[in-house]
């Protein structure tokens, strides 16, 4: 037996014998204590022989010898979870093989989640490839330490602007270019159809960039004039196409949001809960350091 196959084995021997304690008899500060303390242990083991044994597992092309498709298939079916799990957990074996050094010593620490490390990978990944070296090794500083005190979520609204905070020179410069490299990818994905939807209708679906949009909007605009309401006239009883705040309208009447969400997630504004985590991330860090020591 090698040396890492009766280390697991010891981890396997302690948690079962964690399995006959009597929980009941913690004191409250020994249950806050040991819940954060255990919860941590996951992302250490995590971090420590999971992502390693996956990216091991890749390398050696173990997916072939068991007749999978790709490496993910094969965890999918080794480990007996989701086609997205699998997924997920390979995804950040790769990511911290080496590109994200500070995210996989804090997650191997226990310093950050699962989850945490995960939405990091994730942040850093959309960055663009341009950004310097230094730069991104500060984002992902960042992100490691904010960690510390922000949730997952707040830690991914955070990433999308984590360049505003490590270096607001240059960001500038670098989202500028990245509006024209999504003006024009948006031009080359433009597409609009119309098809048969039953006697008397057609269906309109697609995608217009920007400048499409409103050329399109400016030319129907004379078109959606209010309907009369007169029994006679087409349109009446419906609602007036401006009226849907630049949505579409379905079968029923009601308003179909442009972004296919429903109402209730567009009333939301994750952008003000982005704000509110930044602003607080300084005040928070101190706190969550405060009570680790």
């Amino acid at each position: 037996m090698s040396n890492a196959v009766a280390l697991v084995e010891q981890v396997s021997a302690l948690l079962n014998l964690c399995g006959g304690v009597d929980w009941s008899s913690l004191s409250d500060s020994e249950v806050d204590e040991v819940l954060v303390r255990g919860f941590r242990q996951v992302g250490r083991f995590t971090g420590s022989v999971l992502l390693p044994l996956v990216r091991e597992a890749e390398a050696r092309g173990l997916a072939s010898a068991h007749d999978a498709p790709d490496t993910r298939a094969w965890l999918r079916g080794s480990l007996n979870v989701r086609p997205g799990e699998a997924g997920r957990l390979l995804r950040l074996a790769r990511a911290l093989d080496g590109d994200l050094p500070e995210t996989a010593a804090a997650l191997a620490d226990g310093a950050v989640s699962v989850d945490h490390a995960q939405v990091i990978a994730e942040a850093m990944r959309a960055l663009q490839a341009e950004i310097p070296t230094g730069v991104r090794a500060a984002a992902e500083r960042e992100l490691v330490e904010r960690s510390a005190t922000l949730d997952p979520a707040a830690i991914a609204l955070l990433g999308r602007r984590v360049l505003d905070v490590v270096d607001p020179d240059g960001s500038a410069e670098l989202q500028a270019r990245q509006a024209e490299r999504e003006a024009a990818e948006a031009y080359k994905r433009r597409d609009l159809r119309i098809s048969p939807a039953g006697p008397g209708l057609k269906r309109i679906c697609g995608f217009l960039d920007t400048e499409g949009a409103e050329t399109l909007r400016v030319a129907l605009d004379p078109l959606a004039a209010p309907p009369s309401g007169r029994p006679g006239d087409r349109g009446a009883g419906r609602p007036h196409p401006r009226a849907t705040d630049g949505g579409c309208v379905g079968g029923s009447g009601r308003p179909v949001p442009t972004d296919g969400r429903p109402a209730r997630q567009r009333r939301r504004t994750p952008h003000r809960r982005g704000d509110d985590a930044v602003r607080q991330a300084g005040r928070g860090d101190r706190r969550g350091r405060a009570r680790q020591r």
